[in-house]
């Protein structure tokens, strides 16, 4: 899962990581930072940078929505992942 760093949505966060949860899914938080990410009353340490996500690693890339997600507006790599992981599962 993919968050910004500030003003994550909670309620996204929490309701995608919970099902991940419930199937037993291995979840990694990556962000821009691994300071921890805020947003409403949520608090999220970061596992990985998101600069460093190898899609090949996971069998989903999810980015979870908020007011902090302008942090990617002007990020080329944030935009390429989408990409990377479609061309992986030959989508």
């Amino acid at each position: 899962m993919i968050i910004a760093k500030r003003m994550i949505e909670e309620v996204e966060f929490k309701e995608s990581k919970d099902i991940f949860d419930r199937k037993g899914a291995a979840v990694t938080i990556a962000s821009s930072t691994l300071s921890m990410a805020t947003g409403g009353n949520l608090m999220v340490q970061p596992d990985i940078l998101s600069d460093n996500i190898n899609v090949n690693d996971y069998d989903a890339v999810v980015f979870i929505g908020g007011f902090g997600v302008s942090e990617s507006f002007n990020n080329y790599q944030a935009h390429e992942l989408p990409s990377r992981h479609l061309i992986k599962i030959k989508f």
